[in-house]
């Protein structure tokens, strides 16, 4: 799952992830790349997020720990 996860960041980011990878560590994660990463989590897992997790996924860590409990 992780290598999948870091698979979709850097599809939508263009860029190497690493295990760091936040919203602080790139200027491209802006509020358009944010819901193109949700809609690509989404599709690749087959689950949905609700607003408040939504609004929590700030890093490559935060997607991890929220598809772990969903999954």
């Amino acid at each position: 799952m992780e290598d999948k996860i870091k698979e979709v960041l850097a599809e939508i980011f263009g860029e190497e992830i690493s295990d760091d990878f936040s919203k602080e560590s790139t200027d491209k994660w802006d509020s358009l790349t944010h819901l193109d990463l949700i809609v690509k989590l989404e599709e690749e897992f087959g689950v949905s997020f609700t607003p408040d997790e939504i609004g929590s996924i700030e890093s490559y860590q935060d997607i991890k720990k929220i598809l772990n409990d969903k999954l």
